[in-house]
């Protein structure tokens, strides 16, 4: 039962992780599209 809260807690993390990655790159995508 251990390992699998581990699992969860590495998935959600790295699910966190990209949303904030995606997140931060949206406004430089759409700065991009603006200069453009």
């Amino acid at each position: 039962m251990q390992f699998y809260d581990m699992q969860l807690e590495n998935f959600v993390l790295s699910y966190s992780f990209l949303g904030d990655v995606f997140a931060l790159s949206l406004p430089k995508r759409r700065s991009l599209l603006m200069l453009d």
